[in-house]
Order: structure tokens, then C-alpha cells, then sequence
């Protein structure tokens, strides 16, 4: 065999080497990833799945800030969930789920959102008593959810109520006046422009904003008045905020007192257990991302040495 012809063979020889060996680590890494990958998502799965926390221990469900945007549904929903599970399986003689609420109120159709699954959740396990804790505020939207507890209780320095409604705007059209500066807004109806800020108020856009107002303030109070079981006689349509102390005399709550009072009071010491969702296991995304972008490559790679085996055929 010529020389030329015997290179010729080494060098396919070595190339046929040298690609075998690429593939054989490019799958080893692959499959190592894959269980890196499978590892990571069975760490998350068993986080999510995990048995509740058994013995003495008491649920607490905290519902902070405003009630609106901040608010994930989902993620409260899970966390009553959770709270009822744990609530069962407590060595406590009573089941009890504790709803703290520490906010100055908010969206009330949000709220009314958040009481039809507590209502719903609820009915699912009857067996467990829900005390509603107001903690530092539990004002408007917020004490609307918590009249939905079996009990509500708030501490010593609680302010309780703002059982009402307000409708806010501001009004700038004089302001433009003394610049010279003429804004027209042209509605299909009488009050398809009330409140706008650049325009003057009339009266009838006065008259409607009251209205308005005035009726969705009574039906927070009806509200309020068919879950606390109070007469018309008892007055709470001031929108004022009341201490624990007046909002006990005022029918608003059950009695004074603490998340612990009923943890280590009713409850014979049993012990305050936050419930929050697990937080995403942090290798999952990074290892998805990575084992995504490394299979690319690899199928990429095993396409290109499939073509050059054709090529050389």
C-alpha cells in the first residue's frame, strides 16, 4: 500500500476515533445533567408533597398588606389548604386554624373573592374552628374577611372597623383654568365623565358620587351586621376605626386577646406554626434551562456528524 494511501486511511481512522470519543462525552454529560435534572425535581416534589407538621401545634395563616394586588389568591388559597391539613392532623384536642390579618383594608371585591373560597374551604372540613386575629390594623376590606371566622379577636392595641365606603378623586380643572388650558371630555350620557379630574364637578356628578357611596357603605354594614348578629340600634356606619377594647362593646369582636392566647390558652400550649407555600427549589429552573440547552447542542452535534458519515459515503 502506498504511503499517501496508508495517511489517508490513518487520518479517517483517527477522525472515526476522535468522534466516537466527542460522542461518548457528550452523552455522558447529557445523561449526567438528565440526572442532576431528575434529582432536582424529586427534591421539589417531595418539598411539596411533604406530611404536614404533626403534635401541638396551631395553624396561623397570615393575610398582610393591602388587600389588592399584592394579594396572590393562589397562593393563599394553598396556604388555608395546608393550614387545614395541619389544623387535622394537630394532637390538639380542638382543631383550630388561626387567620391572622394585619391590614388597613383595600379592594373589597377582591376580599369578597378571598371570603367565597375561605367559605368554600370551610364547608370541605367543618370539624375545624377558624379564629380571625386582628393584629395591629383590620380595617374596611380586611375586617370584611375577618367577620367570616367562627370568631374574631383582636389584641389590646388593635384598631378595628372603617366599616364603610369611600370613593376619592381629585380635580385639577381650576388649576388648568389659571394656565390658560381648556380640556373637553364629551360622554353619551350624563355621567359618563363624572370624576374626570380635569373637568369641573357638577352637581349631579356630586349627587351620584354620594349615592354611590352611600350604597355600597350600607351594604358593608348589612354585611357586618348579619355575621356579627347586631341590631340596627348599634352604630357602625361612622367609618370610624375602633380599639379592641369599643369594638368588643360594639359586637365587632368576640373578645381581647392575642394569636398565643389562643394557642397557649385554649388550646393548652400548643405551639404557633406560620404556614407558607414551599419556596421553588432553586437548581430546578437552572438544571431545566441547562439540560435544554445542552440536549440542543448535543442533537445539533450528532446531526453534523451524521452528515459528514454521508459525506464521506
Amino acid at each position: 500500500m502506498q504511503p499517501a494511501i496508508q495517511q489517508e486511511y490513518y487520518d479517517l481512522a483517527l477522525k472515526e476515533l476522535r468522534r466516537r470519543r466527542r460522542m461518548r462525552w457528550l452523552r455522558n454529560m447529557a445523561l449526567g445533567l438528565a440526572a442532576v435534572f431528575v434529582a432536582a425535581l424529586g427534591v421539589q416534589i417531595a418539598r411539596e408533597r411533604a406530611a404536614p407538621p404533626s403534635g401541638r401545634v396551631v395553624p396561623v395563616v397570615r393575610v398582610g398588606g393591602e388587600i389588592g394586588a399584592a394579594i396572590d389568591l393562589q397562593d393563599l388559597t394553598a396556604r388555608v389548604e395546608k393550614a387545614y391539613e395541619v389544623a387535622r392532623a394537630s394532637e390538639t384536642g380542638k382543631k383550630v386554624l388561626i387567620l391572622s390579618i394585619d391590614s388597613p383594608g383595600g379592594d373589597p371585591t377582591l376580599a369578597q373573592r378571598i371570603n367565597a373560597r375561605l367559605r368554600y374551604l370551610r364547608s370541605k372540613n367543618p370539624d375545624v374552628r377558624v379564629v380571625a386575629a386582628c393584629e395591629r390594623m383590620c380595617a374596611s376590606a380586611a375586617y370584611m374577611i375577618a367577620i367570616q371566622a367562627d370568631e374574631v379577636i383582636a389584641g389590646p392595641y388593635s384598631l378595628v372597623g372603617s366599616i364603610g365606603a369611600v370613593i376619592t378623586a381629585f380635580n385639577v380643572s381650576e388649576a388648568l383654568a389659571k394656565l390658560g388650558v381648556q380640556y373637553k371630555a364629551y360622554g353619551s350620557g350624563t355621567s359618563k365623565a363624572m370624576l374626570n379630574p380635569f373637568v369641573p364637578a357638577t352637581p349631579g356628578d356630586e349627587a351620584k358620587a354620594r349615592q354611590l357611596v352611600e350604597t355600597l357603605g350600607a351594604f358593608f354594614v348589612q354585611e357586618v351586621r348579619q355575621r356579627r348578629k347586631l341590631d340596627d340600634s348599634v352604630a357602625i356606619d361612622s367609618g370610624e376605626v375602633w380599639t379592641a377594647a369599643d369594638a368588643l362593646k360594639l359586637g365587632l369582636i368576640d373578645r381581647v386577646a392575642v394569636v398565643e392566647d389562643v394557642a397557649f390558652g385554649d388550646l393548652d400550649g400548643a405551639a404557633p406554626l406560620i404556614i407558607e407555600n414551599p419556596k421553588p427549589y432553586p437548581l430546578g429552573p437552572l438544571v431545566r434551562t441547562g439540560l435544554t440547552t445542552l440536549m440542543d447542542w448535543v442533537l445539533a452535534r450528532v446531526a453534523a456528524s451524521a452528515t459528514d458519515v454521508v459525506a464521506r459515503q
